[in-house]
Parts: C-alpha cells; sequence; structure tokens
C-alpha cells in the first residue's frame, strides 16, 4: 500500500462508528467502537479502546489481532446492528481477512492489524494495532 493511500485510509478514522472485528479459535465476533484513532504514519498504528470483560477483548487478546470497519454515517442500521445483543454477524455480508477477522461489505473502508502494544486506561484497555498489509 503506497503512503497516500495509507494515509487517505487513516482519514476516515478521524469521525464515525466502527465495527471491531476479532477471530479466535473458529469464532468470529464483531463489535461497536466510538473511539479509534491514528497513533503514527510510519510504521500505521491505529489504537482503540475495549472494554476487558468482553468475550471479544479475550479473542483480541489470544489471536493478538484485529479488523477495523469503518461504518458510514448513512448507514446508522447497521450501527446499531452491531451494537446489539446475539449474533451481530448474522445477515450481513462479510468475509475474512488476512488476519481471519470480519471484513464488513458495506464497510467504507476497512483495515487489520496486529496488536503491538496495551496500555490500562481506568476501567478499558487501550490496545495498539500496527496495520498489516502496508
Amino acid at each position: 500500500m503506497h503512503q497516500a493511500e495509507i494515509a487517505a485510509l487513516i482519514r476516515t478514522l478521524c469521525t464515525g462508528i466502527y465495527g471491531v472485528g476479532v477471530h479466535h479459535d473458529g469464532e468470529d465476533r464483531i463489535f461497536t467502537a466510538s473511539w479509534i484513532m491514528p497513533v503514527s504514519f510510519n510504521p500505521v498504528l491505529i489504537a482503540l479502546s475495549i472494554n476487558p470483560h468482553h468475550r471479544s477483548y479475550q479473542m483480541l487478546k489470544q489471536s493478538g489481532v484485529f479488523s477495523v470497519n469503518v461504518i458510514g454515517q448513512d448507514h446508522a442500521e447497521l450501527a446499531d446492528k452491531l451494537a446489539g445483543p446475539g449474533d451481530r454477524l448474522q445477515g450481513l455480508e462479510w468475509f475474512k481477512g488476512i488476519t481471519r477477522c470480519p471484513l464488513l461489505q458495506s464497510a467504507i473502508a476497512y483495515l487489520e492489524c496486529r496488536v503491538e502494544q496495551e496500555y490500562p486506561a481506568g476501567d478499558h484497555q487501550l490496545i495498539v494495532g500496527a496495520l498489516m498489509g502496508g
């Protein structure tokens, strides 16, 4: 991926709602995150905040990878589904990326990352991931 393409993808992270995908041991999950930000352009690093009591956190920790699906402002119903109970991927069109984490067909952009660092942040964990395939 070229630097200009990376910069354009990073700009999509400035505002919005995100579906963070995780995969481990044959299980796929996705959850919403309203706080994701670029940390570095070289290397490309992305930070997200996650509640360590959620099952998705355990999967992220065990696999060491995650995907970020940028949800468009005009997809409020998708954002609601991703925040709801049950199997959030059911009924959605998605595929597995290089990390095997879910990537949504309807996302306006998506990134796949490997966990580089983790920090406690109050009642959440701050995860810093490096862009894969870049």
